[in-house]
């Protein structure tokens, strides 16, 4: 929806492999590495209160780290103000509300129709920058 909405504007960008364009290397990422690893997280999650806790920590700093990674090695770029903290705060965001949505859809639309609203009001990609 966020490559449909903003097109070439967008806060950042993967860096096309193996003859792919930007558009169908993201396209590729979100129908592939975002929908594993949710299941991953989701299938894997614990029962009990810390174990919780402690598996989210890790999906996050999984999910920043190759983020960093990739990003350091020229395969992401950020744009607009866009960076890798603020990424990491938004999958300190995204994984509890994978959860949520898992356990309680209905919630997880209603919270994030508002979270989207405004994430998309603050972050709107800069043409000026």
């Amino acid at each position: 929806m966020y490559l449909f909405l903003y097109g070439d504007d967008t806060l950042w960008n993967e860096i096309p492999d193996v003859g792919l364009n930007n558009k169908q290397t993201i396209l590729l990422y979100s129908f592939t590495a975002l929908p594993c690893g949710a299941l991953l997280f989701l299938s894997t999650y614990p029962n009990s209160g810390m174990k919780k806790i402690v598996h989210t920590l890790a999906w996050i700093a999984i999910f920043s780290g190759v983020e960093y990674i990739l990003h350091l090695f020229g395969k992401l770029e950020y744009n607009g103000g866009w960076n890798a903290w603020l990424s990491t705060v938004f999958n300190c965001l995204m994984f509890p509300m994978l959860r949520l949505h898992y356990k309680k859809p209905i919630i997880a639309l209603c919270l994030s129709i508002p979270i989207v609203f405004v994430l998309t009001l603050i972050f709107t990609p800069r043409w000026d920058s």
